[in-house]
């Protein structure tokens, strides 16, 4: 304690470089930040991969979709097996402001299901999505959050 005096005048001395140094090491923070966010989202889009699936989306944005045409000439590319329609949407439900730890897509609906066979359905739980034009699939950490059961109506809020 007895250099705190002396350190705090070292500082007042040269406040040019005592500016430098705390606003680059802001900038360090920051990007440490920033780059800690992008490793999570790539990890996260990694582990819910799959080998025999491409996902292919609009250039601008992910809000864009493609043109529907492009349906039939993915479809007619070799190899290809099955085509699936996703729209990605801002919605927020509830009390919930963070739209986007709970992203909603508007799918069509069968051939979604049997490219992500990672949505484990029961039979009747998928007969009765696939019956029911207003349904969605929740997982069960979210349904737990937000209290919601089978059945459940789910009032959605457009945040765009």
């Amino acid at each position: 304690m007895k250099y705190l005096a002396f350190v705090l005048k070292h500082l007042r001395h040269n406040w040019v470089r005592t500016a430098s140094t705390v606003l680059a090491m802001v900038v360090c923070v920051f990007l440490f930040c920033t780059l800690q966010t992008i490793i999570v989202a790539v990890n996260w889009e990694l582990r819910s991969a799959n080998a025999s699936r491409l996902v292919v989306r609009n250039a601008i944005s992910l809000f864009y979709s493609l043109p529907l045409t492009y349906k039939d000439k993915i479809r007619a590319i070799p190899g290809v097996k099955n085509v699936a329609t996703s729209s990605f949407w801002l919605l927020a439900f509830g009390a919930s402001a963070d739209f986007f730890r709970h992203p909603a897509h508007a799918i069509d609906a069968e051939e979604y299901l049997a490219i992500y066979p990672e949505y484990r359905l029961s039979p009747a739980e998928r007969e009765a999505f696939l019956q029911d034009r207003r349904g969605c699939i929740v997982g069960p950490d979210t349904a737990r959050e937000f209290g919601w059961n089978v059945g459940d109506a789910i009032h959605l809020e457009d945040r765009t």
